[in-house]
């Protein structure tokens, strides 16, 4: 490995992951003073300020590879850290990638999940910026986020003020119709920016712990050919929305309309949520992907081993 990457490397995990030096000498088989003299070197090069600019090279060319190889829009991989939570390391680059893009009087959407959740604690503007937040759905843990998020941003918060999941698709349907939540779903369409995460039909998933779906409820998900959800909606392999009961029953934007969205961005990180990427980038419900290099390197090998892999053609109108 050379000094660059060296110091590239040694910079995220001291700034961005809050290792120890000694740590970090022990993980690149380095001597502590070696990476002091690595770390000062960060910041001589211009490589740290208040962010990491740049990734290991290894990150960057497999960046090109996901955006070539899935049409996407933008990519941010980075390294993994076998000590730290992947979703823990993969929320920390999506604030980052957000804190470089964000301008003032943007609306940022918000889903909801582990991920987002950390998330909205890694922010870290020491500017003007001015940022407004809505929810894209229902549900206290939207609702917690969004106050987080809007409190760092100084802006604006607006929220779908309801639950995730109504008792019955009747009332699913009168409460959409309300105007405050009615308006919060259309101006959920007009995010410049909005970061979700994906799920997986397992007990873990955050709908689940949170309570919104029982043992019974999973299981015949799952044998409806599950692999993945976006926003409590879940699709197959193929990336299509499946027709489930509990679809109906939820207050939250529609994943069709992602992708006529400006800027959806995932967060999602794990190789088990490898076949739930794939699925949900095959329907273009996003056009960026934040996540680590272990995972993207699994996406890239699941396509090689799948050569009919077809992506839907974009279409924003």
């Amino acid at each position: 490995m050379d000094i660059e990457q060296l110091t590239i490397r040694a910079a995220w995990y001291y700034y961005k992951t809050d290792m120890t030096q000694e740590a970090i000498a022990k993980k690149l088989n380095l001597s502590r003073m070696k990476v002091v003299r690595l770390l000062e070197k960060a910041k001589q090069d211009g490589i740290v300020s208040v962010h990491v600019k740049s990734p290991i090279n290894n990150c960057l060319e497999i960046e090109q590879k996901l955006i070539t190889t899935f049409q996407l829009d933008d990519a941010m991989v980075v390294p993994y850290d076998r000590s730290q939570h992947v979703n823990q390391t993969v929320a920390q680059a999506a604030a980052q990638y957000l804190e470089l893009r964000l301008r003032s009087n943007d609306l940022l959407g918000i889903g909801w999940g582990d991920t987002i959740s950390r998330m909205a604690v890694c922010f870290n503007l020491n500017d003007e910026r001015r940022i407004n937040v809505v929810t894209l759905s229902g549900g206290i843990l939207s609702y917690d986020i969004g106050g987080r998020l809007s409190t760092v941003f100084k802006g604006k918060l607006y929220v779908i003020n309801a639950p995730i999941m109504a008792s019955s698709v009747e009332l699913c349907e009168a409460l959409k119709q309300e105007p405050t939540i009615k308006d919060a779903l259309e101006m959920a369409r007009l995010a410049n920016y909005s970061v979700v995460g994906i799920g997986i039909p397992d007990r873990n998933a955050s709908i689940v712990k949170a309570g919104y779906l029982s043992e019974v409820d999973l299981q015949m998900i799952s044998s409806q050919g599950a692999v993945g959800d976006l926003l409590g909606q879940f699709f197959d392999e193929q990336g299509r929305k499946l027709d489930l009961p509990i679809h109906r029953r939820l207050i939250n934007l529609d994943i069709e309309k992602l992708r006529g969205m400006s800027n959806v961005i995932v967060a999602a990180g794990g190789t088990h949520k490898v076949k739930a990427i794939v699925a949900a980038l095959q329907q273009r419900y996003f056009h960026t992907l934040v996540t680590d290099e272990v995972t993207a390197s699994e996406l890239l090998a699941h396509i090689h081993n799948n050569p009919h892999y077809k992506i839907r053609e974009m279409n924003r109108g």
